[in-house]
């Protein structure tokens, strides 16, 4: 882990931002244990440059989550010294993590579990499981400084349901925030970088919702591309290399630049900004 004086992405918070499309297997060779394992190891990047992270996971015998944890429990051992939890787990009502009172307590202050005590606002032609996801996204949003996207579930089941990865970006971009995409793991953050470089792509590849989809599509216009990389941070031929990165190193390192420019953004005096 770095010494903590040499931590750039200290006092940011990432919200990381994957779940495993229908390509996972069949077109990258990726397992379920292969997505935690990364998930993991962007955490355990993030968090040695000073980022804390957050994530929208349900707890799962074996699943992300418990992975997640697992790095955390050994990172207080490497560096007790820190600022705040380095893991927000961000769960949609009426989810509760699966932890035992003492687990709990073991993790106090360095995993911070968001768990809403109370139904999400209704929100017309939704079922409320839709709202509560929509509504847990929004809460991530609030907290994070910026959002990495990678592979996604592209088809919804259920009519009345969206994209989670599509909507997480779309949310995040429509309040000016940081988007970075890379399509190493395809999904629904490949699919969306392609309609950035205005290949024909259709919502209706999505499922789910169609007019909900439509509306988070339109962030990902040919057109807005340009800006996205200004809102990351990034040049556009570097926003192009995370695009098409094939590694974690170059994502992590793409993704860090841009993170370090935003900071370095908002801690300019007015004068200098302007």
């Amino acid at each position: 882990m770095p010494a903590m004086n040499q931590r750039p992405l200290a006092g940011l918070c990432l919200g990381i931002s994957i779940s495993g499309g229908e390509d996972l297997a069949t077109k990258y060779g990726l397992s379920a244990s292969d997505l935690s394992a990364i998930t993991v190891e962007l955490c355990r990047r993030f968090v040695g440059l000073g980022s804390q992270v957050a994530l929208g996971h349900q707890w799962r015998p074996k699943g992300i989550m418990e992975e997640v944890v697992r790095f955390a429990r050994v990172y207080q051992w490497e560096v007790p010294s820190r600022d705040g939890p380095i893991i927000h787990n961000f769960l949609a009502w009426p989810d509760r993590a699966a932890l035992s009172d003492s687990d709990r307590k073991e993790l106090n202050g360095l995993v911070h579990i968001d768990e809403p005590k109370e139904t999400p606002p209704v929100m017309p032609g939704l079922p409320q499981r839709a709202a509560a996801l929509t509504a847990m996204r929004q809460r991530v949003n609030d907290l994070c400084a910026s959002r990495i996207c990678l592979s996604g579930k592209v088809c919804q089941p259920n009519p009345l349901f969206v994209s989670g990865v599509l909507e997480e970006a779309s949310l995040m971009i429509k309040r000016s925030g940081p988007v970075f995409m890379s399509g190493m793991m395809g999904g629904v953050a490949s699919l969306l970088i392609e309609r950035l470089r205005g290949k024909q792509v259709a919502e209706q590849e999505f499922g789910g919702d169609p007019n909900r989809t439509r509306k988070l599509w339109e962030a990902f216009r040919p057109e807005q591309k340009s800006r996205l990389a200004e809102l990351s941070g990034l040049t556009n031929a570097e926003q192009d290399e995370l695009f098409d990165a094939q590694n974690l190193d170059t994502i992590v390192k793409l993704v860090a630049r841009g993170m370090r420019t935003i900071k370095e953004r908002r801690s300019a005096p007015a004068l200098l900004r302007s």
